[in-house]
């Protein structure tokens, strides 16, 4: 029986110990999201933190910015995926949106989240009017896949609604056994628009704004040299006389330092070289 209860005190020490270090190490210090069925899920705002050696904060439009949106004219917003949310792997100072901000002579902020379509984008911007206003420029970042349908909410260890009791728990459900729901709770359904009648919704609300997108290629439809604008097939017209269209693969073809393989981490997301080059990039074809 000593040996037991010896056992189980040393076990419990263990999980103490472990549950400090990943407290320490910041693994469970993650943005808080709100799931809702207009944006599927978007961080809360105004929270920060810290994971492993990387800063984080989230501002008081849930844009992953350092700065407090002002409601100003001059401000200038870069909306995507996980392309311009960055991610665990950059702190906050190497990410897009602050990377433009650093070489913009106007106030830049940046609203994103893992998995967002070009729909969840153009959701919030609807959503959010009142509070944004009517900045000089939105900047859309879209990959291939960001034509789909809008993502919905389904996953905590990806997209947490709430601070987990259990640090050390949240890890390793998050890296080991992800906590997703088999399907959206039906209340959570993001509803799944004509693209075309949105972004129609989008510019009438924001007539006085500047608009761009910018196409932002895989590696391996970098590699291959092949756009992907036929995406837009259907609305090409209106998007051409109100929308500017900026083509990475496209611009490259012309301009070989426009961009480069070595910027890339994975298949797609910009490493923090990538993520500094995407942003003088950005100024340069899209402003």
């Amino acid at each position: 029986m000593k040996y037991i209860k010896a056992a189980i005190v040393a076990l419990l020490l263990v999980v103490v110990a472990a549950e400090a270090s990943v407290r320490i190490a910041g693994l469970a210090d993650v943005p808080i999201r709100s799931a809702n069925p207009t944006t599927g899920y978007i961080p809360l705002a105004n929270q920060s933190g810290r994971f492993l050696l990387n800063d984080w904060t989230i501002n008081n439009l849930s844009m992953i910015s350092r700065k407090t949106y002002p409601g100003e004219r001059e401000a200038i917003i870069v909306a995507g995926d996980s392309v311009v949310f960055g991610g665990n792997p950059l702190a906050q100072s190497e990410r897009v949106g602050e990377r433009l901000d650093a070489v913009s002579p106007f106030d830049v902020f940046a609203i994103a989240d893992g998995s967002w379509s070009f729909k969840n984008e153009l959701a919030y911007f609807i959503a959010a009017k009142k509070f944004i206003g009517s900045p000089k420029k939105i900047i859309f970042v879209l990959n291939s896949a960001d034509f789909d349908a809008p993502s919905s909410w389904r996953c905590n260890s990806t997209h947490p609604t709430s601070s987990p009791v259990s640090h050390l728990y949240f890890a390793v459900r998050k890296y080991a056994l992800p906590d997703c729901e088999a399907s959206t709770p039906r209340e959570l359904v993001v509803k799944d628009p004509d693209l075309v009648e949105e972004v129609n919704k989008f510019l009438d609300d924001y007539k006085d704004t500047d608009v761009s997108i910018v196409l932002y290629p895989t590696t391996d439809e970098f590699k291959s040299g092949e756009s992907f604008r036929e995406k837009l097939t259907g609305s090409e017209e209106r998007f051409s006389r109100k929308i500017k269209i900026v083509d990475l693969v496209e611009i490259y073809k012309g301009d070989a330092s426009a961009w480069n393989l070595r910027f890339y981490k994975d298949e797609i997301h910009p490493n923090a070289e990538g993520a500094a080059a995407l942003a003088n990039f950005i100024q340069r074809y899209a402003f």
